[in-house]
């Protein structure tokens, strides 16, 4: 096990309007001995996290914890009141931060920050929870389970089974695969090379799915959200699209298989196909094909 415990490091930035910024931060990290079947759990405050998967078997945590004011002296004593949390409880590798202030500090002036990144192992079993702050998956292929609250969330070639709740935070994913769930609210999500075997919940939001044929079955249940589906093409697919107090749009190939009011869609190529489900209210649906990864419509 190596630990670097403590590291602190001071930094002036002048802004725009040459105030002078002082930046204070204190640096931690962490190897710890990793066992199939462990789970590491982070609990966030205001963070920008990043995991990535790797071939090692240990746990590489990297924490920084970061004050910022214009006074020095305040920056100092305000970066004491960032803590955090090392350990590994039973079968679970525990990660935290939290504020912790004094009474009589009053109100935080200056502006607190923690920021992580982290190596697993490839399939270790992660689950996320993080408010206020932006957070990057890579490379992972256990269980992954996230919860975010105000930050955007990015994923990157994961598999396994992952989970994923978002209020007021965007998601934007590439090769995500395996089993997944994706309940998200006043969110704008991207999904790109989709594949695997799903169901996503939006509301009041935006939906921009990309499929691959590897693509198993995904059904979603959206409410005031604008869905886009960009297949590379239509036949790749089964379809049963229901939209109500809106419309659908296909392209003009695949309008007869609309109901009269373009509200239903249902269509089947030859073949067996992965089949993909949208329910919708309010809001429209639009079906096209992209090309060269690049969509045709918006």
């Amino acid at each position: 096990m190596k630990t670097l415990l403590f590291l602190l490091t001071f930094v002036t930035i002048s802004t725009l309007a040459q105030t002078r910024l002082q930046v204070v931060t204190k640096t931690v990290e962490k190897e710890l001995p990793y066992s199939v079947g462990q789970r590491v759990n982070l609990t966030a405050q205001k963070a920008d996290i990043t995991i990535k998967g790797w071939s090692k078997t240990t746990v590489l945590v990297r924490l920084k914890l970061i004050a910022k004011h214009p006074e020095r002296e305040v920056a100092e004593r305000e970066l004491g009141y960032l803590n955090y949390d090392i350990q590994t409880r039973n079968n679970v590798i525990d990660l935290s931060n939290r504020f912790t202030i004094p009474q009589r500090a009053g109100a935080i002036k200056g502006n607190l920050k923690a920021v992580y990144e982290i190596w697993v192992p490839t399939r270790c079993a992660v689950s996320l929870q993080n408010t206020f702050g932006d957070v990057i998956l890579s490379d992972l292929a256990g269980d992954t389970s996230l919860k975010m609250e105000f930050g955007k969330l990015s994923l990157f070639s994961l598999n396994g089974k992952t989970t994923v709740i978002s209020d007021y935070g965007d998601i934007d994913a590439t090769e995500l695969g395996g089993f997944f769930t994706i309940k998200a609210e006043k969110a704008e999500i991207t999904l790109r090379d989709l594949s695997g075997n799903g169901t996503i919940q939006s509301r009041y939001g935006k939906l921009s799915i990309q499929p691959v044929t590897s693509l198993t079955a995904l059904t979603v249940q959206a409410a005031r959200t604008e869905v886009f589906l960009y297949p590379k093409r239509l036949d790749d697919f089964q379809y049963e699209i229901e939209t109500t107090f809106s419309t659908i749009q296909v392209p003009e190939l695949y309008s007869g298989h609309l109901s009269a009011h373009k509200r239903r869609f249902r269509y089947s190529s030859s073949g067996s196909k992965g089949i993909i489900s949208v329910t919708n209210s309010y809001s429209p649906m639009v079906i096209q094909p992209s090309v060269g990864g690049v969509t045709l419509a918006k």
